[in-house]
């Protein structure tokens, strides 16, 4: 048999037929509601169709809505002859409002692959397309643009014991901001007038102590039923300065870390990059990006600091090298309440 020659080869790759690029499903969600909107213009190459020509839906934000939702977009698809075309959706990361209705989607069909967009960009690129308009209608128009242009990534949505030992530890983390505000203000009383405030301010803290103490029990007793879990999170605590509650947040958090392709990808997804602001001749001091799991990033900036301080290790003495050879210094000792973990 003659080898294949280039001609051959060449004319072989444009006989394989062309994987068709999914239709966008732009979801703007509320608490009680969310409205669809389907890009169908950009899936028909009438990608400068303005926004408002996209069909769009107001559901009930229920499983019933989502499957309703589902039953709709497939409608409309096979409407404009797309009915071969697969099916995405995009929504902003609006907390529970949000992961619900994806989790509904997901168990619905599992091959939409819901994408979890960051507000601030979404809100950004909606006011650069509908400056004058602002509306839920509009919203989900918008969403199903930006991702029709920017095809995002499925999310990644936890589920089971990892989703289970992440809202623990977001209850825990919360549980240590309310503990805080109240022994704060016991401390700014003054102490000749009071006395009843603080003794109560004082009890509610040491009440929510014991719910503290309650979710750390909690999550230690679902990790040790979860031999996965547990041996990467025993794994991140071999590194100097991980502590045990670190190391269930980054697990929790982020699941398998070999998912990442490389760790300035991992660095970004958790928002401890550097973020440049330069103009002209002036350029300021790179600051962190703050753009990321915020969870991840309190953790981790508190390991940073015991790092620091600590040269004596691997990575402390990289980092004083880096200094030493004319890197500037991101980390301060003095961490901001929205970066401070306890």
């Amino acid at each position: 048999m003659s080898k294949p020659t280039a001609t051959t080869k060449t004319i072989a790759v444009l006989d394989q037929e062309p994987t068709l690029p999914a239709v966008w499903l732009g979801l703007d969600v509320a608490a009680a509601t969310f409205d669809a909107a389907l890009d169908v213009a950009w899936a028909t190459g009438r990608r400068s169709a303005p926004l408002h020509e996209l069909p769009t839906r107001r559901f009930e934000n229920s499983r019933e809505g989502a499957r309703a939702c589902l039953a709709w977009a497939r409608e409309q698809l096979r409407a404009a002859g797309l009915g071969e075309r697969a099916l995405r959706a995009a929504m902003e990361s609006t907390g529970n409002y949000s992961l619900g209705l994806l989790l509904w989607l997901v168990d619905e069909d599992a091959a939409l692959a819901p994408a979890l967009l960051n507000p601030k960009q979404s809100a950004d690129y909606l006011k650069s397309r509908s400056p004058r308009r602002k509306d839920d209608p509009s919203d989900a128009r918008g969403l199903a643009r930006l991702a029709s242009e920017r095809e995002p990534a499925p999310a990644d949505v936890p589920r089971g014991p990892r989703f289970e030992l992440r809202e623990i530890l977001r209850l825990r983390t919360a549980l240590v901001a309310e503990r805080d505000a109240h022994r704060d203000r016991a401390r700014k009383l003054h102490e000749g007038s009071g006395k009843q405030v603080r003794a109560i301010l004082e009890k509610l803290a040491k009440a929510i102590q014991s719910r503290i103490q309650e979710c750390e029990k909690a999550a230690r007793k679902l990790l040790k039923n979860e031999p996965a879990l547990a041996a990467d999170a025993a794994r991140l605590a071999e590194i100097f300065g991980v502590g045990e509650l670190t190391a269930m947040t980054v697990v929790a958090e982020l699941g398998d870390l070999r998912r990442f392709a490389s760790a300035a990808q991992l660095a970004c997804y958790c928002g401890t990059t550097p973020r440049t602001n330069e103009s002209g001749t002036r350029a300021a001091l790179p600051r962190l990006s703050n753009a990321g799991n915020r969870h991840v990033r309190r953790s981790l900036y508190m390991c940073a600091a015991v790092i620091y301080r600590h040269n004596k290790c691997a990575l402390g003495a990289w980092y004083h090298r880096k200094v030493a050879q004319g890197m500037p210094c991101l980390l301060y000792t003095s961490p901001s309440p929205r970066d401070r973990t306890r």
